[in-house]
């Protein structure tokens, strides 16, 4: 894999712009643009440490290799956590062969050292399921507090994923409606559906405060 890693460039323009946004929050000079403050800024935050590390004289080059080997490791996190998802729900065999399926997608192949959000938003919305199917099993504070930190989470590296929240809470309505045979006045008494929305956006604005800070130099 680092074999690999060393002889791969990055090409796409995200991933530039990510690390360019990274090196701005560690102080180094980086052409403003347009998207600059209109990225999610969680992804650029958790780079900059990595881009920081060339103040103590390591090399552009070997921080972009670390990073694209941390890209890497998330992408093949995402394969695995997406395996243990679907043997919840399938037959092993099933599962492994979804798993495959999913690895050998050309969007995987191409982006999966790229330092972009796409895989890393995907990872953290197969976590947040598998705590979701826990929380169906057990019904447990600790499961759903962690679906919605990691929906909080995503929706700051990813805004389009704001509807995350909405979604599990839909799918909680439509459980407790066809596999509950709830009817609708017990339903939404059912405080799931209201609060994976509203404690997801808590998160959401806690990590912004925090991931926003480096551009403002609150450091």
């Amino acid at each position: 894999m680092k074999a690999l890693i060393m002889r791969l460039e990055i090409s796409n323009y995200d991933s530039y712009s990510y690390l360019g946004k990274a090196n701005y929050n560690a102080g180094f000079h980086y052409y403003n643009e347009p998207e600059l403050n209109t990225r999610p800024p969680l992804h650029p935050f958790l780079l900059t440490p990595i881009a920081a590390l060339q103040h103590l004289e390591v090399s552009s080059k070997a921080v972009l290799k670390t990073v694209q080997l941390i890209a890497l490791i998330l992408s093949f996190a995402f394969i695995g956590s997406s395996y243990l998802l679907l043997k919840s729900l399938l037959p092993q065999e099933l599962a492994a062969l979804g798993a495959l399926l999913m690895m050998i997608q050309p969007v995987f192949l191409l982006f999966s050292f790229e330092p972009i959000v796409d895989l890393p938003c995907s990872l953290l919305l197969v976590l947040a399921m598998r705590f979701y199917l826990r929380y169906r099993k057990k019904l447990c504070l600790k499961n759903l507090i962690w679906v919605c930190f990691l929906t909080g989470t995503n929706m700051i590296m990813k805004y389009s994923l704001v509807v995350a929240p909405l979604l599990f809470s839909l799918t909680e309505i439509v459980v407790l409606k066809t596999k509950e045979k709830m009817n609708w006045s017990s339903i939404f008494k059912n405080w799931f559906i209201y609060l994976v929305p509203l404690i997801s956006t808590e998160f959401y604005a806690l990590v912004s405060l925090i991931s926003f800070a480096p551009q403002y130099g609150w450091t």
